[in-house]
């Protein structure tokens, strides 16, 4: 079953085409991720990652460090394969790159935030469906030397609560849950079935670079899409891996995807 949530998350992963020019970031954040994937198997099925958050003038993005080394590798294995095209080979081995379990990209830009999302071979880029309305609590904690005010929030199904640094007044943070008067800090559920905690804190000057090949859609028309690939996984295995799937496999991939139950969008 692990090995058929894997392909799962293959198939709902996302590019690796960006655009040329890109605005510098000026901090980087990094946080840990703690995020469970089955409510029903929490001990087995809780993945921990680290991801970044560069931020811009106007912009920010918070993306997968092994993601970004991932696609890193594979876009020089595809520039190498375009060389290697010419002298009548091109094979791209990606066995080389690392593994990620957190493949969605946020992007902000300005108020509007965005989030990537590939389903088979189609990046599709959304607006979130929720949106947080904070409630600023009096109560306070120190966090790794940092001093931390607590808020509180619904996004979708989940009763989330934040510790936002004042002494730091960014209006940013992890995933979809910004616009506090501080800088995120720390943020879960009441569950804890997802957590980002921040690790460290630096200034930068990387390149911020959203997806630029996309298709832009609503969130219910990106579920709509979502839904077909759980309703139909032979068909989207075919289009990836162009083999036939039989109808025990059939089975597995729809259970695999009835156990993939945490979702935030």
């Amino acid at each position: 079953m692990q090995k058929i949530i894997r392909i799962l998350l293959v198939l709902l992963s996302s590019s690796i085409v960006y655009a040329q020019k890109s605005e510098l970031s000026d901090l980087e954040v990094k946080y840990n991720m703690k995020f469970v994937i089955d409510t029903t198997d929490v001990s087995n099925t809780t993945v921990e990652e680290r991801i970044s958050l560069l931020i811009g003038n106007d912009t920010s993005l918070f993306k997968s460090d092994a993601k970004k080394k991932s696609d890193s590798i594979a876009w020089n294995l595809l520039e190498n394969s375009h060389k290697a095209a010419g002298e009548g080979k091109a094979i791209i081995n990606l066995s080389t790159a690392p593994r990620y379990s957190y493949f969605r990209e946020t992007y902000k830009k300005s108020d509007k935030i965005y989030i990537y999302s590939k389903i088979v071979g189609t990046v599709y880029r959304f607006e979130p469906l929720y949106k947080v309305n904070w409630k600023i609590l009096s109560e306070t904690k120190n966090i790794n030397g940092i001093l931390c005010k607590k808020a509180e929030g619904k996004y979708g199904d989940k009763n989330v609560i934040a510790w936002f640094a004042e002494s730091i007044p960014i209006t940013e943070g992890p995933y979809v849950f910004k616009n506090l008067p501080g800088l995120v800090v720390d943020v879960y559920d009441d569950k804890e079935y997802f957590r980002f905690t921040m690790l460290s804190l630096k200034k930068s000057n990387l390149p911020i670079q959203p997806i630029k090949s996309y298709v832009d859609t609503s969130y219910q028309k990106y579920m709509d899409k979502r839904n077909e690939l759980r309703n139909d996984p032979a068909g989207s295995y075919y289009q990836v891996l162009g083999k036939q799937m039989t109808n025990e496999r059939q089975k597995d991939f729809k259970q695999g995807f009835k156990k993939m139950n945490n979702v935030l969008d």
